[in-house]
């Protein structure tokens, strides 16, 4: 049996590794550069996960994996809506449970925005990371 600080470690490399592989394939798809934020353990909601280089990428974004599950983790929406009031962008969740392929948690009016109609939508979607990376690129503004 491992203790604490070894589960947190082993956490913290599984993460590490799932925004790195989650970042290269946003960056394949988009043709933007993605870094991760090595002062997210420093700053609590500080700018999310995954780092665009480019001004222009409207998401703030939040990566979660967990080895079980079959949802968005608990708590992981409103992470990623308290990092988004504070830089001014929409608010995502990119998530994986296992084995299966991410997923990404957007806001409904991020969707009705990218389409020139309503901002005042209520809900989220789950997409694929395709199809966030096809949203990504739409000009969708600030919130």
């Amino acid at each position: 049996m491992s203790d604490a600080s070894q589960r947190g470690r082993s956490n913290q490399r599984k993460g590490g590794y799932h925004e790195r592989k989650n970042g290269k394939k946003l960056g394949e798809l988009t043709g933007f550069t993605f870094q991760r934020n090595l002062e997210q353990r420093r700053f609590a909601d500080h700018l999310g996960d995954l780092l665009c280089t480019d001004a222009k990428f409207p998401f703030v974004i939040e990566n979660k994996y967990r080895s079980k599950g079959n949802g968005i983790p608990s708590g992981a929406w409103d992470q990623a809506c308290r990092t988004a009031r504070k830089t001014g962008q929409w608010p995502s969740v990119v998530y994986q449970n296992g084995r299966t392929a991410p997923r990404c948690r957007v806001h409904l009016a991020a969707i009705g925005a990218a389409q020139g109609g309503l901002t005042s939508i209520v809900g989220t979607a789950d997409l694929s990371l395709e199809d966030y990376a096809v949203l990504a690129l739409r000009p969708i503004g600030s919130r």
